[in-house]
């Protein structure tokens, strides 16, 4: 017999930035899923018009969903998105419906000059609206709920306590979801990844932004070159819609080193990352960390900063492969000296990271859908 918690739902989820890896995360869990599962989304360019002007375009594709598809059990919504002015525009049209916000990322996190609670604010009051809150890593959610109070106690009003526990309430943690399953034929293969004794390749993951702090990462590099070790760089991630200046300096001052730099398409940096010994992070701020979890599943030694969602990512035998602040470059130049001591270390890593696989996330996912579309509490409580 099959029970409430096993039958097949229709979820419509909205998706504000159709790119990268919250592509990836919405693809991979549309095909894992034992839900019947509907894609209403936006291109992935002009962040912030996303956040402060995407509810009206948002709203029509959700309307035009409605008009031509079977009634939703569920709605989930992606950041960034000002979630509350869509609904507010869609009105009736989803009464009853519930919503859930997956939350990427979160406004009130990002380390941004200026006055960042005006795009916090467009998050406070999307969790207002919204039936439950899912974070994308453990370190997300409680970062954002500790800094909540501090940001409610800079409004002007003295009656935001009631709403502030309201949406803590809401609170819960959905681990990102990864597809990992290109990487199970390279976790164990010697070729084409460097050979014992050769020199190690190093990978850079990362967008080229200042949060990703790619400076520490030229200066690492330049200790490297300085020591006399030897080592090739393959340097990814994502461009900056202002070009690369940090990038493309540092493959300057490192020609002979680079084995290749990106934009790449998925099928090369897929084969690239099969060439790479080392990943690295040095970044000051990041949600969850797809790439370094991709490459150490493909074999890679993480060398990760101990801070952010990196313990998390990694578990507790990933402790040995995560650095103090200030000892980056350290680290890794001692990685690349003694990368096959290393290399052994981390082989009980690539099993820790593929518990975010989808082959193990998807169901996950489908339970916690299936609480929130019967009006339980996400977590069943």
């Amino acid at each position: 017999m099959t029970g409430a918690g096993d039958r097949s739902l229709d979820i419509v989820m909205v998706e504000p930035w159709l790119g990268g890896s919250h592509l990836q995360w919405i693809d991979g869990y549309r095909r894992s899923s034992r839900h019947r599962v509907d894609v209403v989304g936006l291109p992935a360019d002009r962040w912030r018009w996303r956040l402060r002007g995407g509810p009206a375009a948002a709203s029509e594709l959700v309307r035009n969903r409605l008009r031509h598809g079977p009634r939703p059990d569920l709605l989930v919504v992606s950041s960034p998105l000002d979630t509350a002015r869509m609904l507010g525009l869609l009105r009736s049209e989803l009464d009853g419906v519930p919503v859930v916000a997956y939350q990427h990322e979160s406004q009130l996190l990002y380390p941004r000059s200026g006055n960042p609670d005006d795009d916090a604010l467009h998050d406070w009051f999307s969790w207002l609206a919204v039936d439950a809150v899912l974070f994308n890593s453990e370190w997300h959610r409680r970062s954002v709920a500790a800094a909540l109070p501090a940001f409610v106690g800079r409004f002007p009003d003295d009656d935001h306590e009631p709403l502030l526990d309201g949406i803590l309430a809401k609170f819960e943690t959905l681990p990102l979801g990864v597809d990992l399953s290109w990487t199970e034929p390279l976790a164990g293969r010697a070729e084409p990844r460097s050979e014992r004794g050769s020199a190690p390749v190093i990978l850079w993951p990362h967008r080229w932004e200042a949060d990703k702090d790619p400076a520490a990462f030229g200066r690492a590099i330049d200790r490297l070159e300085r020591d006399g070790l030897d080592f090739r760089l393959v340097l990814a991630g994502a461009a900056s819609p202002f070009g690369d200046p940090p990038r493309d300096e540092l493959a300057r001052r490192h020609a002979a080193r680079v084995v290749a730099c990106g934009p790449f398409t998925a099928d090369d940096y897929r084969s690239w990352v099969a060439r790479s010994d080392i990943v690295v992070s040095c970044a000051r701020h990041d949600f969850f960390g797809v790439g370094v979890a991709e490459a150490v599943a493909a074999g890679c030694v993480p060398v990760v900063p101990d801070a952010l969602h990196y313990p998390e990512l990694l578990g507790p035998a990933g402790r040995p492969f995560l650095y103090r602040p200030g000892t980056f470059g350290s680290r890794l130049a001692e990685v690349v000296a003694n990368l096959d001591d290393w290399r052994d270390r981390a082989q009980p890593l690539r099993g820790a990271v593929r518990r975010f696989d989808w082959a193990a996330m998807a169901a996950v996912y489908d339970d916690r859908f299936a609480r929130a579309a019967a009006g339980r509490p996400v977590d069943g409580r």
